[in-house]
């Protein structure tokens, strides 16, 4: 009987103890390097999503995508322009003091191909409050090998963007949140989410922000789905082309509510004529 009992305690630990290491591995612990522009940082930015058609899948599904690390977590995402241009959002590149690095090629967090930021473009316009023109271009090195290796660049969509279509998100963020802790996952996670109209999600949001013509918003009734923290920046895909790039979701708010994210159109005219006049290329 005490034998039995001594086994049992055994265990009892083992599964505690392997319990504690899947949630020190997943679980997000607030970064203490590098000091915002702002008071509230959007990087932090917490969003509730469930496992529900969110699934880990290979780089080969989603090749356009890559892992923006900021002091060795992820911090955002971006995806391939050219080999040495990837696409973002302006407002992760706040904080001073932060050790940027690009990953490209898996879809692990942090196996891959290691790229330095050696340039930030940003645009003139871009408004940290409104979100309006929130892109950013990194030129980084080295380039990435788009022949040999898994990734890709993906274009610019160039045409109107129906309501009720259903994007695709991919990214690194959060994919579950349970008793207000955030959990990440080891691979990269993709889900397609309903678009929704303008003047819908300007009535969601209400008061709250100006939905600008230049936004895109996906809503998923349900709350199944949805951007969490750390997928800012990353990339929307329609049709196999890029339509948004992320700049904001729900958990700007506090209380948190169930509201739309809200992308950066870059099918808009004078975006793309944008990213691609200030893309750099390998000659």
């Amino acid at each position: 009987m005490e034998r039995y009992t001594y086994l049992s305690f055994l265990i009892f630990c083992g599964i505690l103890f392997k319990l504690i290491g899947i949630l020190s591995q997943e679980i997000e612990i607030p970064e203490l390097g590098g000091k915002s522009l702002d008071l509230h940082p959007r990087q932090k930015r917490l969003v509730n999503k469930y496992t529900y058609e969110n699934i880990a899948v290979p780089i080969e599904h989603v090749p356009y995508i890559v892992n923006i690390l900021g002091n060795g977590a992820t911090l955002c995402g971006g995806s391939i322009i050219t080999p040495i241009t990837i696409l973002s959002a302006a407002h992760c590149f706040v904080f001073f003091g932060m050790d940027y690095k690009i990953i490209s090629g898996s879809n692990r967090v942090k196996n891959g191909t290691v790229h330095k930021i050696i340039r930030k473009i940003i645009p003139n316009s871009w408004n940290y409050k409104t979100h309006a023109s929130d892109l950013a271009l990194l030129i980084i090195s080295p380039a990435i090998d788009l022949i040999a290796g898994p990734n890709r660049r993906i274009a610019l969509y160039d045409r109107n963007i129906a309501a009720f279509s259903h994007g695709t998100l991919s990214g690194w963020g959060c994919h579950k949140v349970i008793m207000g802790l955030r959990f990440r996952p080891t691979h990269l996670r993709s889900t397609t989410i309903p678009i929704i109209s303008q003047e819908e999600c300007q009535k969601l949001y209400g008061n709250r922000t100006k939905i600008l013509p230049t936004h895109i918003c996906t809503y998923d009734r349900s709350h199944h789905r949805g951007a969490c923290a750390h997928d800012d920046g990353g990339p929307l895909a329609l049709l196999g082309k890029q339509i948004g790039v992320l700049a904001r979701n729900r958990m700007v708010w506090n209380p948190p509510v169930e509201l739309p994210d809200v992308f950066i159109n870059v099918a808009d005219p004078d975006i793309r004529h944008w990213i691609y006049s200030n893309a750099q290329y390998v000659y």
